[in-house]
C-alpha cells in the first residue's frame, strides 16, 4: 500500500516538475521566437514597401512638372525639387539606405504638394489635383507602413534590452530591419 501511494507521490512531483520546466521554458523562449517573427516581417514588409514606392515613383516627376511654372518664384519649392532630384540619382546599398531614401523623396514631394496647393491656379488645374489625389493614397499608405515599422521595431529593440536575451538574439542584419527617425 504505502509503495503504491509513494509512486503516486512521485508521479505527481514528476508532472509538477515538468509542468513548471514547460512553463519556464515557453517564458524564456517566447521573446526569442517573437524577435525573429518580428525580424522576419519587418524584413519583409520592408522590401514589399520599396517595390510599392517604386511602382508608384512616376508621380513624383508628373508633380514637379506640373507644379514647377507655377510655383517658380518659391524659394522653399525650388529647395525641395532640387533635394529631390539629388535624392532620385543617389546610390543606396543596403534596403534601409534605399527605404529611408524613398521615405525622404516622399516627404519632399509631400511638402511640394502641400505648398502647390496654395496656388490659386493650380488648385484648379484638374491634371494636378487628379496627380495630387494619387499621390497623397501613396505617401498616406507609405507612412502608416511605416509608422507600423516603427512599432515593432520598438518592440525588438526591448526584448534586445533585457539582459538574459542581449546575447542569444540575432542582431545580424539589424541596421536592414529597424525603422528609426
Amino acid at each position: 500500500m504505502t509503495n503504491s501511494i509513494n509512486n503516486k507521490r512521485f508521479y505527481i512531483h514528476l508532472s509538477i516538475i515538468f509542468i513548471l520546466t514547460s512553463v519556464l521554458f515557453a517564458l524564456l523562449y517566447y521573446p526569442l521566437h517573437r524577435t525573429n517573427s518580428i525580424k522576419n516581417y519587418l524584413f519583409k514588409n520592408k522590401k514589399e514597401q520599396i517595390e510599392y514606392i517604386n511602382s508608384n515613383m512616376y508621380l513624383i516627376p508628373e508633380i514637379i512638372n506640373l507644379t514647377k511654372g507655377y510655383i517658380i518664384h518659391d524659394e522653399n519649392a525650388l529647395k525641395d525639387i532640387i533635394s529631390i532630384n539629388i535624392l532620385t540619382q543617389s546610390q543606396t546599398k543596403t534596403i534601409n539606405e534605399t527605404y529611408n531614401n524613398q521615405l525622404s523623396i516622399l516627404k519632399l514631394t509631400y511638402n511640394l504638394v502641400e505648398n502647390s496647393s496654395k496656388n490659386s491656379l493650380l488648385s484648379k488645374n484638374e491634371k494636378f489635383q487628379n496627380t495630387r489625389t494619387k499621390f497623397l493614397n501613396v505617401y498616406k499608405k507609405a507612412n502608416l507602413e511605416y509608422q507600423t515599422c516603427k512599432i515593432y521595431s520598438d518592440k525588438i529593440l526591448e526584448y534586445m534590452k533585457l539582459p538574459l536575451y542581449k546575447h542569444l538574439i540575432d542582431t545580424e542584419n539589424m541596421s536592414d530591419i529597424i525603422c528609426t527617425d
